[in-house]
């Protein structure tokens, strides 16, 4: 593995894993502390949240086998307190058919209990509540049930509750003991008279320790998911005595019977998500309910919940060790979901409750320390690259305009502010260094280990875009991988020639290691140009071609010049007039041959130069009535037809040079005329026709001549072709047609030859019309 001596950031540090592995530990012990009694009870709010939440919306279903009567402020109003008594048989007379009754009524040393005696015998099924002491609403001190109501009661029962956060009550303590004895729980007592009692199996299973303080003594007690006071069916005891509420009401129900204005410990909360109370009575209808709809919930012990907190924080900081970027948030914060969600479906579907305690203490914990590990590490990143980029901002050149907006500060105090100067600089030189690479007239990519990794416009443009995304332009060209193939290694570049989409290009392949060999290996790269030099190589023949063609035709007068002096020369008699006058007709034609070959050299190469920005706007019809004036002459001579277009009223304008346009129509009428036989017509005709890029003008030159073999119309306009052969310079040198190629390309149009070989030709030149605006 290379080493790199510079980076800083390269493997973790001993001191950075040492902390973690302390951090750790620390985070893992804590979770398992975490059932510690001392914990629950710092921590427990939230649990209480959670539990009274799933208890609200998830516990079993009323089963309305439990009623409340209560001794309201409209009784009390009505009857006195005193004379409540007076009024015990018509209420055990409507809970004739009540499956129990529990009087949880105050007992103070006044109260009268012959008339509830009486009345609680007759009816065989009252349970009564044991006092604990205290006072009641009027600081009358509290007594058990006088002797005569104990024995006239079926059972007696104890009311101790337990309480979680906020006060509420949360349970039963099933069993306690009360002087000498040991008493079941009312709610218990008043099951067990109705016939619901429960098995000694199901209260063993559901009682669990529960810890009333931080200290390590525990009661045993029953966990319940307490019902809304509004889903208890209640009843006040006025109307029921006065028999305004029907006896079927309470039939098969247990009823608690209770004073609501004053209590023995006055009033219970039962959640914590409301502020409402409920009062004795009404709390242990509540317990009874929940009893008899099996909404008994089962705490995990401390055995059973150590694992589980220790599996959770080790996820937790698996999540935030190994997993990176954005992930990690998002892990976590779905980990922090699954924590909750997963402890309120145990509840809600299984009545299994695992309190969260601690853990979203330790979640915060492990996420803050690995979070801020990262952000201290990107800290110190940054500036390192801030102070490599201070170095190379100090050497490389720049113009002032580039940097005076994001010059770094030296004594700045803000890190922030710093990176987003650094960040600032990074897009002003990227940015100017791409437009500069965009701008190169040349395809430039680089390549690395096989793949081209970047590129520039022009680049894009000859092998595609979505071919260098994907990679695969590999493939497209063997011969680019040979040349980088075979100059890997060597220090100077390399070049080769390779043929792309049909034209040829020069390969420049230069090493390149602009790379951090941290991030990519090797670093070795190459920088890549490919030079169209298919352009190049045709004009470089084109010329060669024409310069051959040229030193032939020059070298063909001249040699016969100079063999006409020589044999003048070498005649040793004097010449006659007659032979003199031969003698320099023949150099004299010989001399206009050569005179007009170096001007169609000058005309087609002045041809190649045409610019468009120097176009101006051409009437075709005044171009093509010009063209057969001066081409009318030479058809009088051999009694040919000139058929000029007419004009239709119909303006046809082109963009174009008026001379260029005239000298390339000249010269096909030339060729028709020379080509036609005397008595012959040569029409001109103009038309408008519908191109691919938009509407054309078309000129044709029809003639009725001798015609063009069709072996010979492939070569029609290359320099110096001639259909019959010669060379001789009479009927031409061969580069009339390629002068007008080259005007009508170099105009945007194209040219084309119809010919029967003795039935005539028919010359069509298509240009671009141009768009001319309405005037009138």
């Amino acid at each position: 593995m290379p080493k790199f001596p510079n980076n800083h950031f390269a493997r973790p540090s001993w001191a950075r894993l040492g902390i973690n592995s302390l951090f750790v530990v620390a985070m893992l012990g804590l979770a398992a502390l975490g059932s510690h009694p001392a914990f629950n009870l710092m921590f427990g709010s939230i649990d209480k949240v959670q539990f009274d939440t799933v208890a609200q919306h998830f516990a079993h279903p009323n089963s309305h086998k439990v009623a409340v009567i209560n001794i309201d402020e409209k009784t009390l109003r009505e009857l006195g307190p005193k004379n409540l008594y007076k009024y015990y048989d018509p209420l055990f007379a409507q809970l004739t058919d009540a499956a129990s009754v529990a009087i949880d009524i105050l007992f103070v040393p006044y109260t009268p209990t012959g008339e509830l005696a009486q009345a609680m015998s007759k009816n065989g099924k009252v349970v009564l509540p044991l006092s604990t002491g205290g006072t009641d609403g009027r600081g009358n001190p509290l007594v058990p049930p006088p002797p005569a109501l104990q024995q006239a009661a079926a059972a007696l029962g104890q009311r101790a509750v337990t309480s979680g956060h906020f006060g509420s009550v949360d349970g039963i303590i099933p069993y306690q003991q009360v002087g000498n004895k040991i008493y079941s729980h009312i709610t218990l007592e008043a099951m067990r008279i109705a016939g619901l009692g429960m098995s000694v199996d199901a209260l063993q299973t559901n009682l669990q320790a529960h810890t009333l303080s931080i200290a390590t003594a525990t009661t045993n007690s029953i966990l319940l998911m307490l019902p809304r006071s509004s889903a208890l069916s209640q009843y006040s005891y006025i109307d029921v005595v006065q028999g305004r509420v029907p006896a079927t009401a309470f039939a098969g129900k247990i009823v608690f019977i209770g004073h609501s204005v004053f209590g023995e410990a006055g009033t219970f909360q039962t959640s914590s998500l409301n502020v409402d109370e409920v009062n004795r009575a009404q709390l242990d209808a509540l317990l009874t309910e929940a009893l008899v709809d099996g909404n008994m919930v089962r705490e995990l012990s401390r055995a059973e919940t150590i694992p589980i907190y220790l599996a959770l924080a080790l996820g937790m900081l698996l999540i935030c060790a190994l997993t990176p970027g954005l992930r990690m948030h998002l892990l976590a914060l779905a980990w922090i979901v699954l924590l909750f969600a997963g402890s309120m479906l145990l509840l809600a579907n299984a009545h299994i409750w695992l309190r969260v305690g601690v853990m979203p203490i330790i979640y915060a914990l492990i996420y803050a320390f690995y979070a801020w590990g990262r952000l201290a590490r990107t800290h110190r990143l940054l500036h390192h690259e801030i102070r490599e980029l201070r170095g190379i901002s100090a050497a490389v050149g720049s113009s002032p305009t580039l940097d005076s907006a994001v010059s770094f500060d030296q004594n700045s105090s803000d890190p922030f502010e710093e990176i987003k100067t650094a960040m600032r600089q990074i897009r002003a030189w990227q940015e100017a260094y791409v437009n500069v690479i965009n701008l190169l007239p040349s395809p430039i990519f680089l390549e690395k280990d096989g793949q081209i990794a970047l590129w520039n416009d022009k680049a894009a443009m000859l092998l595609g875009a979505e071919e260098i995304a994907q990679g695969s332009a590999g493939t497209m060209i063997p011969a680019i991988q040979e040349c980088v193939k075979r100059n890997r290694g060597q220090e100077g570049p390399a070049d080769m020639e390779i043929e792309l989409n049909g034209r040829v290009h020069m390969l420049l392949s230069v090493p390149f290691a602009p790379f951090d060999p941290l991030i990519s290996g090797d670093g070795i790269a190459n920088l890549i140009c490919l030079v169209d030099i298919a352009d190049v190589k045709q004009t470089v023949s084109h010329d060669r071609q024409a310069l051959r063609h040229m030193a032939h035709d020059l070298r063909n007068p001249l040699t016969t010049i100079l063999a006409l002096i020589e044999e003048q020369s070498s005649a040793a008699q004097p010449s006659g007039a007659g032979q003199d006058e031969k003698f320099i007709g023949e150099l004299r034609r010989q001399v206009d041959y050569s005179l007009r070959v170096a001007q169609d050299f000058m005309q087609l190469s002045r041809a190649e130069q045409i610019d468009a920005q120097d176009f101006l706007p051409v009437s075709l019809h005044d171009l093509a009535a010009e063209a057969v004036d001066q081409v009318a002459p030479a058809a009088e001579q051999k009694s040919i037809a000139l058929l000029a277009p007419e004009d239709t009223g119909q303006p046809l304008f082109l963009l174009g040079n008026w001379n260029m346009l005239m000298r390339s129509l000249v010269n096909v009428l030339d060729n028709a005329i020379k080509y036609s036989p005397p008595g012959s017509a040569i029409t001109v005709r103009l038309a408008r026709e519908n191109g691919d890029q938009g509407e054309l003008a078309t000129i044709h030159v029809i003639d009725q001549g001798i015609g063009i073999p069709a072996d010979a119309l492939p070569h029609l306009f290359e320099p110096f072709f001639q259909v019959d052969g010669r060379h001789d310079g009479k009927t031409g040198i061969g580069l009339g047609l390629p002068f007008v190629l080259t005007v009508v390309e170099r105009h945007g149009g194209t040219i084309s030859v119809a010919s029967h070989a003795g039935l005539g030709t028919d010359f069509r030149i298509a240009l671009p019309l141009a768009v001319v605006a309405d005037t009138a």
